[in-house]
């Protein structure tokens, strides 16, 4: 390696992306949305909705003249912009205008610095409405936001790693939560049908989780996580990384590989993924949920494990016949897997939650299977 060698990648990984800056008023991103010109994907805004109150504060800003963080978008084939990142704060000012589609007005809460803020709208509705002045409204209008706009042309997966490094760090969302936009960026059919089958009642009756990890969008990081197993079984232990590095960095990069693969097929892996499903619905319990079996008890205890959830998913992916699914002797080797704790103490091994975690779920899934 000599000494342009860093040099040669910066410049060759800066050709993947392409972008230029702009500062635009909010009479101008009005305008856009009017004419369908500015994309906010719905799925983005159900993923990323603030309350009435953050909306609030963030309009106290732009009429504070506060510095507004960019918004960044993806310009498209059509010329057309898809907000990547800014639609909480594109939503806000479309909701409080009157513009976002099938949503009333907002109307302003109470704010820390202007007080006088409080149940304002923008314009009239009603004989119980405040509306703003005019000259407010003027002010708010000319109002400038920058803009950074990533080109066409640029290389998808350099969009896909913009927006996970816009939206980690100091973000309060979770991995699932950013993986799930990302993923929706990559394919929108694929996401779709992710989030149709997270309604489907028997894996809602199965997946026993409470309502906040259901909110931070647990229910999508089970599928996730068995496609990234199941499809990835032949080559999983490959992957170049340290057995210390977070398992959701490493789902992260290869999820992204894994939907852009031409032979990858999402309607084949909820396919086994159902049959899997209904295996365990029918066989073991209607709420297992992935828990550990109290022998003693005769019952699943505790609460969903991520542990017991790999060492089936690599049972089913290593075994990949569905003949398996015809009796219970599966469901009977399920009932032998340890909890957590139980397996490092028998294995004598520190407890992993980092990529060295699916390793060890691999080896003791074959121990628990009979798998060669």
């Amino acid at each position: 390696m000599n000494g342009n060698d860093l040099r040669d990648e910066i410049l060759s990984k800066r050709k993947e992306v392409y972008t230029s800056y702009l500062n635009m008023s909010i009479g101008e991103f009005i305008s856009l949305y009017e004419d369908n010109e500015i994309n906010l994907e719905p799925a983005f805004q159900r993923l990323f909705r603030w309350d009435s109150f953050q909306e609030t504060n963030f309009i106290e800003s732009i009429l504070l003249g506060y510095p507004i963080p960019a918004i960044f978008v993806l310009q498209t084939e059509k010329g057309t912009w898809d907000v990547i990142d800014g639609v909480q704060r594109l939503s806000t000012i479309y909701h409080f205008t009157g513009k976002l589609k099938e949503e009333e007005p907002l109307i302003l809460e109470s704010v820390k610095i202007l007080k006088n803020l409080e149940g304002k709208t923008w314009d009239k509705k009603s004989d119980d409405s405040n509306p703003i002045d005019t000259a407010t409204k003027i002010d708010f209008k000319r109002a400038y936001l920058p803009v950074i706009v990533l080109k066409a042309d640029s290389d998808p997966k350099a969009k896909y790693e913009l927006f996970k490094r816009l939206n980690t760090g100091g973000s309060h969302l979770t991995s699932q939560e950013v993986r799930n936009a990302l993923i929706l960026m990559l394919d929108e059919d694929c996401y779709k049908k992710l989030e149709d089958y997270t309604k489907n009642d028997i894996f809602k009756s199965l997946i026993v989780i409470s309502e906040n990890k259901l909110a931070t969008r647990m229910d999508m990081e089970i599928l996730i996580r068995f496609i990234f197993i199941h499809y990835k079984k032949e080559s999983i232990l490959s992957i170049q990384a340290k057995s210390t590095e977070p398992i959701n960095n490493i789902i992260d990069n290869e999820i992204s590989n894994i939907i852009t693969d031409d032979l990858f097929d999402i309607d084949y892996e909820l396919n086994k993924f159902d049959k899997l499903i209904n295996y365990l619905y029918d066989n073991l319990s209607e709420e297992y949920s992935f828990k550990v079996y109290d022998n003693n008890k005769e019952k699943f205890k505790g609460a969903f494990s991520w542990f017991v959830f790999e060492v089936v998913i690599w049972g089913f992916s290593l075994l990949e016949s569905e003949e398996i699914l015809n009796d219970d002797s599966f469901a009977n080797k399920i009932k032998e897997i340890k909890s957590t704790g139980e397996y490092y103490e028998y294995a004598g091994k520190p407890n992993l939650k980092s990529f060295g975690r699916i390793k060890e779920t691999y080896k003791y899934a074959k121990e628990v299977f009979d798998i060669e």
